[in-house]
């Protein structure tokens, strides 16, 4: 009821199935009506956090709102879930790096400890060439060998980005 209360508030061209139907199809699915609606539905997916980093919980429809162009646009559908995502710790060991490199280890720790259980997570670091240190798995610890990392000049920073891209299926 509420699909059929949707569809007709949208214009429908409405068509009879015609001759070039499959031949696995029955007679009484001939004679039913097809409907076509054209609509514009954008997902977006939010995390909200507290000044102290933590989630925030138990969201409603109401705490959200939604612009475009200056605009607000209507939500037609709200969901809180927690899905599980599977994301890849780049830390950049060029020469730039060289007095923040510590900073950047400590940061890469409290994000791996703030993943949840079927949260995973690969580590990488990357200079002129790209190092993979763990592999997508739900480890909570960052690499032993990634704390004997040095700065060097140059950076890869691409390379680093295409190679972060196999994150499991």
């Amino acid at each position: 009821m509420v699909l059929a209360a949707s569809i007709a508030s949208f214009p429908a061209r409405s068509s009879r199935a015609s001759q070039s139907l499959p031949l696995s199809f029955t007679a009484s699915q001939q004679d039913d009506d097809v409907v076509r609606v054209n609509t514009d539905l954008v997902l977006l997916n939010a995390t909200v956090l507290d000044r102290s980093g933590k989630f925030v919980e138990g969201l409603k429809r109401a705490d959200f709102h939604v612009f475009e162009d200056g605009k607000e646009q209507k939500l037609a559908s709200f969901s809180a879930e927690e899905t599980p995502f599977a994301a890849a710790i780049l830390l950049d060991m060029s020469g730039s790096m060289e007095t923040r490199l510590t900073l950047a280890r400590g940061a890469a720790i409290r994000f791996l400890d703030s993943l949840r259980d079927e949260d995973v997570a690969a580590v990488y670091s990357f200079d002129v060439k790209v190092e993979r240190w763990q592999d997508f798995s739900p480890g909570r610890d960052l690499p032993a060998k990634v704390f004997g990392l040095h700065t060097k000049s140059m950076t890869a920073l691409n390379d680093a980005v295409l190679r972060g891209d196999g994150a499991p299926s």
